[in-house]
């Protein structure tokens, strides 16, 4: 399954009403404070607002538009209070770059975990209380310090489900979402290498059974989690919402440059291609390149005429005859015709008349 979200020239026009009118980005943090700012001073601009704020080991921003990731660090959870999701959420992480050279982890486990924290519902009798499950995504090694693996977290999700098997290149980028439905208790992976704008959802999989710690009955998304186990980690954009369409076409400062820097360049196309069109004195241009195969006396006087379909070419002219050199309205008229065939591939042809001798 696939699903492209591209940024098109009405996007600034008509943003407000791509979603729903109930749909909210309960998280957004863009990080575009000055270098050395603390994630608990990054400024979320989601309707949660400063009720929700990331913990200081979540990394420090670094000027260029990034929260950077490094060491090994605790699991911490960022709480969003009242701000809960019920139904189906959307966790979009953007990565800008990563180096696992210097993880602490081994090759077969996580280097870097985060995903959704979910609450469970209670048993029907009201023995189990509600409990707190974390359903994680895991970024590992893949196949060297550059190249990294995508997979859910064993025991979190479905147990090991491989994504993406390395290959993941450190200098393109890449954008994850990870969609839960609580109501229907299922999981999809959506990935977007390169960070094209393009989401597809893994394994052309969607609705995966969601089963973490042997639980499959959730409420609500509550929280939401980090885990790094060492490395180094550039993240463009975390983000939390309830409206797919709303939550992958997410820009910031830089990325609306960049758009519009994109729409100035397809205008300039358009205007190239407009620009060479026929103006209408070229049109008139052409016109007279055509007439001027027919030669004329005066207005509407035609001496000869070319007719393009046959390739034919007329003259004609009346004789006039009078007795009187004065007065030539009262003699008689004549009108002749002469039909020549212009040879094909010549398209000029003179003609001039001269006396006829045996």
């Amino acid at each position: 399954m696939n699903t492209t979200l591209k940024y098109v020239a009405a996007l600034l026009a008509a943003f407000s009403i791509v979603s729903s009118l109930s749909a909210e980005v309960v998280v957004r943090f863009e990080f575009d404070e000055d270098a050395s700012t603390t994630a608990s001073n990054a400024v979320n601009t989601g309707t949660s607002g400063t009720d929700v704020a990331l913990d200081n080991s979540w990394g420090t921003i670094n000027g260029s538009g990034q929260l950077v990731v490094t060491g090994n660090q605790d699991r911490s959870n960022v709480s969003l209070g009242s701000h809960v999701i019920s139904g189906t959420s959307y966790y979009r992480l953007d990565f800008a770059t990563w180096d696992t050279s210097t993880s602490t982890e081994s090759f077969t486990k996580k280097v870097f975990a985060f995903g959704p924290r979910l609450r469970s519902a209670p048993d029907p009798e009201g023995i189990t209380p509600q409990t707190n499950n974390i359903m994680l995504v895991n970024l590992d090694t893949g196949t060297s310090a550059s190249a990294a693996a995508l997979k859910s977290n064993k025991n979190a999700a479905r147990a090991d489900f491989h994504y993406i098997k390395g290959g993941l290149s450190s200098n393109d980028g890449f954008s994850i979402i990870i969609e839960v439905n609580t109501t229907a208790n299922t999981y999809t992976i959506w990935t977007d290498p390169g960070l094209t704008g393009n989401y597809t959802a893994e394994l052309n999989d969607t609705d995966q059974p969601l089963q973490i710690s042997n639980n499959t009955d959730f409420t609500q998304v509550n929280a939401l989690t980090f885990d790094p186990g060492g490395g180094t980690f550039t993240i463009n954009r975390i983000a939390l919402g309830d409206d797919f369409g709303e939550i992958s076409t997410l820009y910031d400062a830089g990325d609306l440059q960049a758009l519009v820097a994109d729409l100035q360049s397809q205008l300039a196309t358009v205007t190239s291609q407009r620009d060479a069109l026929p103006t209408q004195s070229a049109y008139d241009a052409v016109v007279a390149e055509r007439d001027a195969r027919n030669a004329r006396i005066g207005e509407d006087s035609m001496l000869i005429s070319v007719d393009p379909n046959t390739n034919q070419a007329a003259i004609q002219f009346v004789v006039e005859e009078t007795s009187d050199l004065d007065d030539w309205a009262s003699g008689s008229t004549t009108t002749k015709t002469i039909q020549l065939t212009i040879p094909d591939g010549q398209d000029i042809r003179f003609y001039r008349f001269v006396p006829y001798s045996e």
